[in-house]
């Protein structure tokens, strides 16, 4: 249900460099999220770890015991009690931005596993857009910025939350 950018890797050699350069922070990843209310906090990091959800092979929670994860927002909009939020990732766990929105109480618009069960009409999935990528290539050493524009549906969204502002 995220839209935007995905990183692949051609080769296992590949694959291996661009996996170490995500662990050490030099592949970086910026989000545009739609969440569910406003952050009380229009700036911030939420640092929690992450774990499995007991007995769910994809579903994860802020555990003590799980693995540190790190997610920096800024909030850029808002209107209609819901904030238009861009993320920038410090770690890389399974569904983070997710998590980390919902457990301080802001799920993304249209996460049926981490916010509202019902889905929202109009929607395609989450409001959640991979918009840019920024590492260096693991072949030519060279610095690769690439940026995705957002879906139509989730563009409609921000017309949205605009014209009520």
């Amino acid at each position: 249900g995220t839209s935007g950018l995905v990183c692949v890797a051609k080769h296992a050699l590949a694959a291996q460099l661009l996996g170490q350069a995500l662990e050490h922070g030099r592949f970086q990843k910026e989000y545009l999220a739609v969440c569910q209310g406003i952050p009380e906090q229009l700036e911030g990091r939420i640092d929690a770890p992450i774990g499995r959800v007991p007995g769910s092979l994809m579903a994860r929670q802020v555990d003590p015991a799980g693995q540190p994860a790190s997610t920096r927002y800024r909030v850029l909009r808002t209107g209609q009690g819901r904030a238009l939020v861009e993320l920038e990732l410090d770690t890389v766990r399974t569904h983070q931005i997710r998590v980390h929105l919902a457990s301080i109480g802001h799920p993304l618009l249209g996460d049926v596993v981490y916010g509202s069960k019902k889905p929202v009409p109009g929607l395609a999935g989450q409001c959640l857009h991979a918009r840019r990528l920024r590492f260096t290539h693991p072949s030519t050493g060279q610095l690769v910025e690439l940026e995705c524009p957002l879906p139509g549906w989730f563009q409609d969204v921000l017309d949205r939350l605009s014209r009520l502002n």
